[in-house]
């Protein structure tokens, strides 16, 4: 009997934990999307700076 309730207790664990998992996944897709949109801003900003740099010293 104790064998069924954990089987059964393990299931619906199981059952819960994965719309968690999912949720989580999306959340670390769309982190890695700021992470990428972050760094292509700051290289921009790096070569807009460098570009008015150079601008000014003409």
């Amino acid at each position: 009997m104790l064998k069924a309730l954990r089987a059964m207790f393990k299931e619906e664990l199981k059952a819960e934990l994965e719309p968690i998992k999912a949720d989580i996944k999306e959340i670390k897709n769309k982190m890695d999307s700021v992470y990428d949109q972050t760094a292509d801003l700051t290289e921009f900003r790096t070569e807009t700076k460098q570009g008015i740099s150079d601008i000014q010293r003409i």
